[in-house]
C-alpha cells in the first residue's frame, strides 16, 4: 500500500471517529432529557396521588397516598387516623381453601348423579360382633356395607348407641366412616319401632313426618 492511500485511510478513519463520538455525545444528551422527563413525570403521579387522597379523605396529610392496596384502608373518625388491614386473598390462596374444604368435609353430594367425591376410607376397619339380644338373633358384624340396615341391624345399631357416647361415635362404630347416608340409615335405625314379628314388614318412623 503506498504512502497516499494510508494517508487516505487513516484521514477517514479519523472522520468516522468524529462522526461516532459526537452521535455518542448525542446519545448521552437524550438520555439525559430522558432521564429528567421520566422523574418529572414520577414526581407529578406522585403529587396527583397525593392531591386526590387528600381531596378522598378531605382533609391533609393522611397519608393515603402510601397504602399499599390489596386490602389496605384508613378509617378517618374526627382527629383519629386508623389504618385497617383487611384479609387479602389473591388466587393461590382462595384455591387453597377450597383445596383444604374439601380434604375436610369430603361428603358425596346426592344430586342423583354419579357420586364425584373420592371413596371414603373407613376410621374403624375392625369388625365387632354385636348381639342383639333377641333370643336366637344371629350376631352381627360392624361395620356394615354401605347401605340401610336390616331390621335386625337396626335393633343391632340401636343396642350398640346405648353403649357409645354420640351419635357421630355410632356412625362410625356401624360403618366405619361418616356421610350423609350412613348418618341418614343409622338415625331410621334409631328411631325405628322394635324388630317386627316374622313376616311382617320393617316401618321406619323419619323424624318430620312418615315417609
Amino acid at each position: 500500500m503506498s504512502w497516499r492511500s494510508s494517508s487516505s485511510c487513516l484521514a477517514q478513519l479519523e472522520g468516522e471517529d468524529s462522526h461516532w463520538r459526537g452521535q455518542a455525545e448525542t446519545l448521552d444528551r437524550d438520555e439525559a432529557r430522558w432521564k429528567e422527563l421520566l422523574e418529572n413525570a414520577a414526581q407529578r403521579v406522585q403529587g396527583a396521588t397525593a392531591r386526590h387522597a387528600e381531596a378522598a379523605a378531605d382533609r391533609p396529610a393522611t397519608g393515603a397516598e402510601l397504602l399499599p392496596g390489596n386490602g389496605a384502608f384508613l378509617r378517618i373518625d374526627g382527629a383519629h387516623i386508623t389504618r385497617l388491614q383487611a384479609y387479602w386473598l389473591d388466587d393461590a390462596g382462595t384455591q387453597s381453601l377450597v383445596d383444604l374444604a374439601q380434604r375436610t368435609w369430603l361428603t358425596p353430594v346426592r344430586t342423583g348423579a354419579e357420586t364425584i367425591s373420592r371413596p371414603v376410607q373407613p376410621e374403624n376397619r375392625e369388625a365387632a360382633p354385636v348381639r342383639t339380644g333377641a333370643s336366637g338373633a344371629t350376631d352381627i358384624e360392624f361395620p356394615l356395607p354401605r347401605r340401610a340396615p336390616t331390621s335386625a341391624e337396626a335393633a343391632a345399631i340401636r343396642s350398640r348407641r346405648a353403649e357409645l357416647p354420640s351419635l357421630n361415635a355410632t356412625i362410625v362404630a356401624v360403618y366405619g366412616a361418616k356421610s350423609s347416608d350412613t348418618h341418614r340409615w343409622v338415625s331410621d335405625a334409631l328411631v325405628a319401632t322394635e324388630t317386627p314379628a316374622h313376616g311382617e314388614a320393617t316401618k321406619i318412623i323419619r323424624m318430620g313426618g312418615a315417609r
